[in-house]
């Protein structure tokens, strides 16, 4: 693409050089933006005026399928009126993981912000284009502004009085509206196929999935005779099958935690498992050291599956990367037979018992709930070959998921890298959105 014919100091680092026609001014001297007021739990009620919270601005809009909060209309007519949100206002998080995603408000309903929400639009129509607005606040140089600016430690966080200290380039309006055609055009195009590419691994994880209910309650045989297990969630089984309780097909060990004052993270004593704080991001992946106790109560060995017990992870499972401590948030299961025949068997089970516990206030698992859980139980040479089939098959599916989300990552980071080459004029634009190239 085509750059500019003479280019200036900025004067600021992370902006480096723009079009000698372009001006740096204060970003609050383009853009109004507000904040949301900090309303307290206590303030909430059943219906009312609708909040925004930090939680329902997503890349894409406004989303309040997960959550919904209200303030009494009494309470918006008192207070909050002047927090309302306008049709075609922008949204920007400003908090927690979700922190610097914007997007538009296309509603009439009426909302308001909450705290860590603000909303932001044009000062003055005619001299800045609004639709400038998200690109410049997804450009690498204001989120190295913003870093460089947030205060807070444990969870990234900023206000407006970090938005009164960006600067940012500005061309002329003509130019602008010009830009955001252009990036309007280009992220629509990219969004596009990072849309294809998450639905692709969505398809791969239910095939996944789907590929491991098929075989570990159906076997590999697709002509073998079939019987009712008698089981809802498994279904027909081959006829020379049987299902069997955990607790005679598994050794299991129910944890106990040792005393707190005994837990060090200097490795001292044994690993201690407690719970998922230990376990890998990756679902059934395996555990890590994080903490380890001199007073261990209770064994298991490397390679055993922890399933959680209790609280909003019950269900969740990892693996054993050594011989640990357990603590009494989890228990431990080895298969006397295939551990991993087992293992691709606590995956669909799992499923089942997430949909058992879905809604209850506490979630949890007894013991007798785990030594009854009821598994397909085939011949062990069967179980070795439907492990060892699901073990290249998985693999091979998870390579593919893999590739796609590298794709996305590139993506993503192309998407941003022509954001901010285009807002500084690395690049310039409008003559091929005229035609002119």
């Amino acid at each position: 693409m085509e750059r500019y014919s003479a280019y200036k100091d900025s004067g600021v680092e992370w902006i480096g050089d723009i079009p000698s026609h372009w001006i740096i001014n204060k970003f609050n001297r383009e853009v109004y933006f507000q904040e949301g007021p900090g309303l307290r739990t206590f303030q909430f009620t059943e219906d009312g005026t609708k909040v925004i919270c930090v939680t329902n601005i997503t890349e894409t809009g406004i989303e309040f399928d997960k959550l919904k909060k209200y303030i009494s209309e009494e309470e918006y007519l008192k207070k909050y009126q002047h927090f309302t949100v306008q049709n075609g206002d922008y949204l920007l998080s400003s908090s927690g993981n979700s922190w610097g995603k914007v997007c538009e408000y296309k509603s009439d309903e009426k909302v308001i912000l909450n705290t860590s929400t603000i909303r932001l639009n044009s000062l003055n129509p005619y001299k800045l284009d609004k639709r400038l607005i998200p690109h410049i606040l997804n450009s690498n140089f204001v989120k190295i502004q913003l870093e460089i600016l947030m205060t807070g430690s444990c969870q990234p966080n900023f206000g407006p009085s970090h938005l009164n200290q960006l600067l940012v380039p500005v061309p002329d309006y003509a130019e602008q509206q010009k830009i955001v055609e252009f990036l309007d055009d280009k992220t629509a195009k990219i969004d596009r196929l990072l849309q294809i590419k998450e639905k692709k691994i969505e398809l791969l994880k239910e095939k996944r999935t789907s590929l491991i209910n098929q075989v570990v309650t159906k076997g590999l045989d697709p002509n073998v005779e079939m019987k009712d297990s008698g089981v809802e969630w498994i279904g027909e089984i081959p006829k020379h099958w049987a299902t069997i309780k955990l607790k005679y097909l598994c050794e299991i060990v129910y944890g106990i935690s040792p005393p707190d004052t005994t837990y060090n993270y200097e490795g001292l004593g044994s690993i201690l498992i407690n719970g998922p704080v230990e376990y890998s991001k990756k679902d059934f992946g395996y555990t890590r050291s994080l903490k380890w106790t001199t007073d261990p109560k209770k064994f298991t060995s490397k390679g055993s599956l922890l399933f959680c017990l209790r609280g909003s992870t019950t269900g969740r499972m990892n693996i054993t990367h050594a011989d640990v401590s357990i603590g009494r948030g989890v228990c431990s299961l080895k298969s006397k037979e295939s551990q991993w025949f087992m293992i691709y068997s606590m995956m669909m089970l799992r499923i089942h018992i997430q949909k058992q516990i879905s809604g209850s206030t506490f979630p949890s698992v007894t013991k007798d709930d785990v030594d009854n859980y009821l598994i397909c139980h085939p011949p062990l040479e069967e179980q070795n070959g439907i492990a060892k089939y699901l073990d290249i098959q998985t693999n091979e599916i998870d390579r593919l998921i893999k590739l796609e989300q590298k794709k996305i990552e590139l993506l993503k980071e192309y998407r941003q890298s022509l954001i901010s080459e285009v807002i500084t004029g690395k690049i310039k634009v409008f003559e091929e959105v005229l035609g002119v190239n």
